[in-house]
């Protein structure tokens, strides 16, 4: 006789079952079956699973979807504020170089201006005159690497001022075409200004040597260039070109895209606060440049670069016997 409380439940009935096991062969009777417990899959359960599933892929065909169109769209916003930061450095560049170009020049620098085309006699460096070999033919020093690749070449322009009538003041500067360079290495007969801190000296031909020179005074090179809104296939660039003393050489792209034209891609005036033609020489000229470019997903980037160019005065600094005297501002 089995006395106690087994409990209640699932345990309890377990319990029994292996007492009555136990305890059934001293009665005499025959062991029970003492077979596994197995449960059948419920086919109600089998149902309701997969009509979870039939319910979950429909969801997660939107969701994926929902996500992916979202990826999408933060990709398109990704790339168009890269290419909106891309245009802005574009332009700001541009308005760099154009005002690196403007800001020495003066007013009788400036050859001819229309809309969408400015021609300029840029400033490349500044020489000191050395001594006259001949009538035609200069030695200048380089105080610093010469422009461009190859220095000065034929066709730029250098401007020198001969001693004024008082003692101490240059007269004028006279303009000459360079019609020949070469390389000049003999130091005899050389002030020190031309040798010390020199980087190298030339042989420049030139037309024709104006009287009363003076030895020691800055030469002024300037290379005459264009700069132009021109069309290369299907986008509209900022372009530059330079003359050699024969032709225009090749447009070489400075900035871009712009705009087309019609939408102010390159917009160029000069005009006078008096009102007074802006041909004059003598008169100041306030140029404007103004580049702009359209972004595709909205927005516009434009600058202005406003230079005042004076009349005989380079904003870079002014002529003396001793040399060149550079403005501060």
């Amino acid at each position: 006789t089995v006395v106690g409380d087994v409990g209640g439940g699932r345990a309890g009935a377990r319990t029994a079952h292996v007492l009555r096991a136990l305890v059934w062969p001293m009665r005499g009777g025959t062991l029970p079956s003492l077979r596994p417990m197995v449960r059948r899959p419920s086919r109600v359960c089998a149902g309701v699973t997969l009509l979870e599933v039939l319910v979950a892929l429909p969801i997660m065909a939107i969701l994926m979807s929902a996500s992916t169109l979202l990826l999408f769209a933060t990709l398109r916003g990704l790339e168009g504020r890269m290419l909106a930061i891309r245009t802005h450095a574009e332009i700001r560049r541009g308005a760099v170089l154009t005002r690196r170009a403007l800001a020495p020049l003066r007013a009788r620098d400036l050859r001819a201006v229309s809309d969408s085309q400015l021609e300029i006699a840029e400033h490349l460096t500044i020489g000191i005159l050395c001594a006259s070999v001949s009538h035609t033919q200069l030695v200048v020093a380089w105080p610093s690497a010469p422009p461009g690749v190859d220095g000065i070449r034929v066709g730029d322009l250098l401007e020198f001022w001969p001693r004024g009538l008082d003692a101490g003041t240059l007269a004028p500067p006279v303009e000459r075409s360079v019609r020949g360079v070469a390389s000049h290495t003999g130091r005899d007969a050389l002030s020190a200004a031309c040798v010390t801190g020199i980087v190298s000296r030339s042989i420049v031909t030139v037309d024709s040597i104006p009287g009363a020179l003076v030895v020691g005074a800055p030469v002024l090179v300037r290379r005459r260039q264009r700069w132009l809104h021109y069309r290369s296939a299907s986008a509209w660039w900022i372009g530059r070109r330079s003359f050699d003393g024969r032709q225009w050489d090749g447009t070489q792209p400075v900035v871009g895209p712009v705009n087309s034209p019609h939408d102010g891609g390159m917009f160029v005036m000069a005009w006078r606060r008096d009102g007074a033609a802006p041909d004059q020489p003598d008169s100041t000229i306030i140029l404007d440049v103004t580049i702009r470019r359209t972004i595709p997903d909205g927005g516009v980037s434009s600058t202005t670069s406003r230079m005042p160019l004076s009349g005989n005065e380079s904003s870079a600094g002014r002529p003396t016997p001793d040399g060149w005297s550079r403005n501060v501002p």
